[in-house]
């Protein structure tokens, strides 16, 4: 009876994605963190790989399989009844199917008609609606269809109009969510992907007890001149345990590279047979530099429409025809287990990434993973990929098979004494921080101190867990028409606050500086000498947050029902964090003024902070767009003189002008206008 009442206390997530849940690693990895936390989840989508075994075991997630419709040979009828089978099968899985949902995630793409279908239902059920972006429907639709399609413009209409419609998003790059918000998608987070825990560097070890473990399956990891010469007691072609029990790497092992695919047109292999048949010709040569240089073997994972014609291209090339016994340049292509995949990266020397986004503003998962591992990653060059990818730290850009070849060549020099350039950026590589890790601090970040709580409103609201319960609507009213009792120069110590007598001191400026920005002057009135004897209104970081979340992006704040009920208490709230958003936007300019004296260090500095008064000053504006959403007759963006472009606040960094101050910088986009005045 207990187990079943926790299990009724539980909330419920339901994350969708539109197609095979085993090769949807990211939603994987989200249904495990819901779980951690106490949710109970249902993972929807269509079977077919297996899933992680963390997922079958977990009593806390419940996989809800959609059935596939029939293909049908003519593509437009095909189309038609794909579309209408997946929008019914799934809105009855998620009406009817699902007990209780308390939030609904979905993966885009693919969006059509998922992101339609979860709309509804998030509608329907009155829960939490948010978007998962990976890429963009319209954007996949236009690599098949052509972007002029009526399809395709059909697909980027609905898509946007629906994502308008969201709680909150999620984009795997700050310059989707960029394009997201001048779309006018609101409360949009970049949560990049991250590497799950199980992709991790190994020892030798282990790596040798994996590769013993391959070279049973595949001949090309069996070693067998050296285990007919009985050097060692067990060895495959890179690892050996010696007879004193000491496990080498063995000078004259190939080089591993590995690459993942999904074998669909985005990833054009022929660049990488291309640049095999340079590199092969390169070390054939004997008379060349390059004949030192190793010989590889390369492994391709995953399953696609296009690997068997992959398979076909390879037999054409030069390398393949190679007539000595030990061929300089092999290729494998495998399928692994969940479990193993981590391990055959963690034993490989460099990974190659081929992925070109359709619409330049994605991140391919699998150099994500290579790195958990540290692995070195050769990439494909395209709009976003400098986010993740930097030149010499981490790997290389290619745009080409010849830059690919001379990459190769580059980082396998010195080889086999182990001293190339793949072993020094192995040692200095930076790891990322790890799944769990992230979605803690983006999706579900816990607020321990006032301080972080502040921080939260001033930007806007992130998700979080302290989500608000039990209180009335009157006491949601009261809190915001009591008469404030402290005195702008007094020290208000909040009775629940644990900070210490600097950390509350540090609070009431943050207190101050809002109000005197909500009554003052939009461009900053620093006197202390106003008259508030005309407002009423409460401005009080620690209520705002912890019980007036409003439609920001919080999972579970005030229930949807009760905050729609009273859209004038919606309006003040909006109104107050817009002004503690632009207060927050303020005092991250504030340590920037700068004087041509002191140009070189100020401007680099300047240059430095620019990313993150960016941040700030996006929230603002995201928090302005909803705002307008919510209330139509109050246009808050031409009224506020908002410059939409971001580049324009570079163009103010970059001018000639010999001081920048936080004063120009608001001048610049907000003007100076007195604006919380009209909207009280």
């Amino acid at each position: 009876m207990a187990s079943f009442e926790m299990e009724k206390a539980k909330k419920h997530v339901a994350l969708v994605v539109l197609g095979d849940i085993g090769r949807s690693p990211r939603m994987e990895y989200h249904s495990l963190s819901f779980a951690k936390h106490n949710f109970h989840v249902n993972l929807v989508g269509y079977a077919g790989s297996l899933v992680m075994n963390e997922i079958s075991s977990n009593p806390s997630i419940t996989i809800c399989t959609l059935f596939k419709t029939v293909n049908i040979q003519f593509n437009a009828i095909n189309l038609i009844v794909k579309f209408f089978w997946q929008f019914f099968t799934l809105l009855y899985c998620l009406l009817f199917q699902i007990p209780k949902i308390d939030l609904i995630m979905v993966q885009n793409p693919p969006g059509l008609p998922a992101l339609l279908v979860c709309m509804l239902a998030a509608k329907l059920r009155r829960c939490r609606f948010v978007i998962d972006w990976h890429n963009y429907t319209w954007s996949m639709l236009g690599y098949k269809w052509g972007n002029e399609s009526e399809v395709v413009r059909f697909a980027l209409w609905m898509e946007y109009a629906i994502a308008s419609q969201a709680d909150a998003s999620f984009c795997v790059t700050n310059k989707m969510r960029a394009s997201l918000m001048k779309r006018g998608v609101r409360n949009v987070f970049t949560f990049y992907d991250t590497p799950y825990e199980t992709f991790t560097p190994i020892s030798l070890a282990k790596q040798h007890e994996f590769l013993m473990k391959i070279a049973m399956q595949e001949t090309k990891f069996t070693d067998v001149e050296n285990t007919k010469e009985n050097k060692y007691a067990e060895t495959n072609r890179f690892t050996a345990l010696t007879h004193d029990n000491r496990y080498v790497k063995l000078s004259d092992r190939p080089c591993l590279l590995i690459s993942s695919t999904s074998w669909t047109p985005d990833e054009n292999f022929t660049i990488l047979l291309d640049a095999l048949d340079i590199y092969w010709s390169s070390i054939s040569n004997e008379d060349s530099p390059d004949a030192e240089l190793p010989s590889i073997l390369m492994v391709i994972t995953g399953n696609g429409p296009l690997k068997e014609q992959f398979k076909v291209e390879v037999t054409r090339r030069k390398f393949f025809k190679e007539s000595s016994a030990k061929k300089k340049i092999e290729i494998l292509t495998m399928w692994l287990k969940a479990e193993d995949y981590p391990k055959l990266l963690a034993c490989a020397d460099l990974g190659i990434s081929l992925h070109v986004s359709t619409s330049g503003e994605d991140l391919p998962m699998k150099i994500v993973d290579m790195f958990g591992c540290h692995l070195p990653v050769l990439a494909k060059k395209f709009g976003s990929i400098g986010e993740l990818v930097h030149d010499g730290e981490n790997g290389h850009v290619f745009n080409n098979a010849v830059e690919l070849a001379d990459q190769l060549k580059m980082m396998l020099r010195g080889f086999a004494e182990d001293k190339c350039l793949i072993k020094t950026i192995k040692e200095k590589f930076n790891q990322l921080d790890d799944w769990d890790k992230t979605w803690e601090t983006t999706v579900w970040p816990e607020r321990e101190s006032q301080d972080q709580i502040i921080c939260d409103a001033c930007t806007g609201g992130h998700f979080t867990k302290k989500f608000y319960e039990n209180a009335d609507d009157s006491e949601t009213r009261d809190s915001f028409s009591e008469e404030p009792k402290i005195n702008d120069r007094t020290t208000h110590k909040d009775s629940s606050s644990t900070l210490d007598t600097k950390a509350t001191e540090e609070c009431q400026t943050k207190r101050n500086f809002v109000r005197k920005l909500s009554y003052g002057n939009i461009k900053g009135d620093t006197t202390d000498s106003y008259d508030n004897s005309e407002k009423n209104t409460k401005i009080d970081l620690l209520h705002l947050v912890q019980k007036f979340q409003s439609r920001n992006p919080v999972l579970f704040s005030i229930p949807k029902e009760k905050a729609e009920n009273d859209m004038k208490t919606m309006k003040q709230i909006r109104i107050k964090q817009i002004a503690l958003a632009t207060a927050h936007f303020k005092q991250a300019t504030e340590d920037l003024s700068f004087s041509s004296e002191k140009e070189p260090e100020s401007r680099e500095k300047l240059k430095l902070d620019n990313e993150e008064i960016m941040t700030h000053f996006t929230d603002l504006k995201n928090l302005i767009s909803a705002f307008s959403t919510e209330h139509r007759n109050y246009d808050m963006s031409q009224k506020l003189g908002l410059v939409v472009d971001d580049a324009s606040l570079a163009d103010l960094f970059d001018s000639n002008e010999a001081t920048v101050t936080p004063e120009a910088i608001l001048a610049k986009y907000l003007g100076e206008k007195q604006i919380f005045r009209k909207f009280h």
